[in-house]
């Protein structure tokens, strides 16, 4: 970046908090988020992270509630341009952590603390859209074995009528 002076200045560089239980998911994430002009955080139970060139930090806990109550108070220690959350497991915490503080978590980029079931749940996500009139594919929840296979055989005569059409 060039100051009215003429003179050259390094614009400051965003940063971004990846959060995740293990590196599986959010392994190639530093580096893209670094390509985009990131300095790079991460919230993790392993310290493979630590082996990226790409992460500037990498905080590790022994537990899923540890790695989500740690980033939540990194979080309003120190704000980030974009917090990241990668596996499920984490966002289920999230939600689970709001329930129990009645506080809205600062690592999900949502403006109310409505229940957020729907963030790590296909079904939860699905519901809500209907509920908002936009249209998604059929879904059948189900609570046993007995009934996902019910559910298959259904949804196999379906597309059989379909494809027969």
């Amino acid at each position: 970046m060039t100051k009215a002076d003429g003179t050259n200045q390094k614009a400051a560089a965003m940063e971004a908090l990846v959060i995740g239980a293990m590196p599986d998911l959010s392994a190639a994430l530093p580096y893209l988020l670094a390509r985009a002009g990131f300095e790079v955080d991460v919230v993790t139970m392993s310290m493979v992270m630590r082996l990226s060139r790409y992460v500037r930090n990498v905080y590790a806990r022994a537990t899923p509630q540890e790695v989500t109550a740690f980033a939540e108070q990194l979080t309003r220690d120190k704000p980030y341009d974009w917090v990241i959350i990668a596996e499920d497991c984490i966002l289920a915490e999230v939600a689970a952590w709001e329930k129990q503080s009645g506080r809205h978590s600062r690592l999900l980029p949502l403006q109310n603390g409505a229940n957020h079931g729907h963030l790590y749940s296909k079904i939860g996500l699905s519901r809500l859209l209907e509920e908002a009139g936009i249209r998604t594919p059929d879904f059948r929840a189900v609570t046993s074995v007995a009934e996902a296979r019910e559910a298959a055989r259904e949804a196999a005569r379906e597309a059989a009528r379909e494809a027969a059409r």
